[in-house]
């Protein structure tokens, strides 16, 4: 799920998916973030979750004064966190993020590649994911090598980054979506054949 907010809400914006995959082809499992979150989620979050929530997210990002550099307080603990829910909740076929989330798959993934040198999942799917300014092991080349589906937003202040994190996934093996919307996945039933497509690739990948 995104900054500040929860599985409830990750589950209603993936109903896309779960229309597009059907009641037999494909289980979703969620999990909270391990930190509460330091402070108000966005006000479309609040009124259509409620005030209090509650809300979570998977690191605060914050600036060094000395350094000027963005620093993401939590970011170990909360992949450490996922890989152990990988490991006790699992098997999974995909991965996806949304978000603050997408740049914590990113990172998930980075960390698999270069410290075990194997993912124990398929393939990843990022939704209007960002790159990530922390936490990437220090050499980011070679490209992460597994298959990628990315999904933007054109009206997306964070466009231009969704752009840069979809560049580091190897060519060969990614597929992007661009929805003329902005900072959320693609709106139904508006975008169900994009849906249809990308539970087409999936399935495909996982099938291999």
């Amino acid at each position: 799920h995104g900054w500040r907010t929860s599985t409830g809400v990750i589950s209603l914006q993936i109903a896309g998916f779960r229309q597009a995959f059907g009641p037999t082809k494909a289980e979703f499992v969620s999990v909270n973030a391990p930190f509460p979150a330091s402070g108000p989620a966005q006000e479309d979050i609040r009124k259509f979750f409620g005030e209090k929530g509650p809300y979570y997210e998977w690191w605060d990002a914050v600036k060094n004064p000395d350094t000027q550099k963005t620093e993401y307080h939590g970011w170990e603990q909360s992949v450490a966190y996922v890989q152990r829910q990988i490991d006790e909740l699992g098997p999974f076929d995909v991965v996806l993020g949304f978000s603050q989330g997408a740049a914590l798959t990113t990172l998930l993934t980075a960390h698999y590649q270069k410290h075990q040198g194997y993912f124990p999942f398929k393939a990843v799917v990022l939704v209007c994911g960002l790159m990530p300014r922390d936490g990437l092991p220090d050499d980011t080349r070679p490209l992460l090598d597994i298959p990628s589906l990315h999904i933007l937003g054109e009206q997306d202040p964070m466009l231009p980054l969704g752009h840069q994190l979809h560049d580091i996934f190897t060519p060969s093996h990614r597929s992007l979506h661009v929805h003329p919307d902005g900072h959320r996945f693609p709106a139904l039933p508006k975008h169900k054949p994009m849906y249809v497509a990308m539970a087409h690739f999936l399935l495909q990948v996982i099938n291999e």
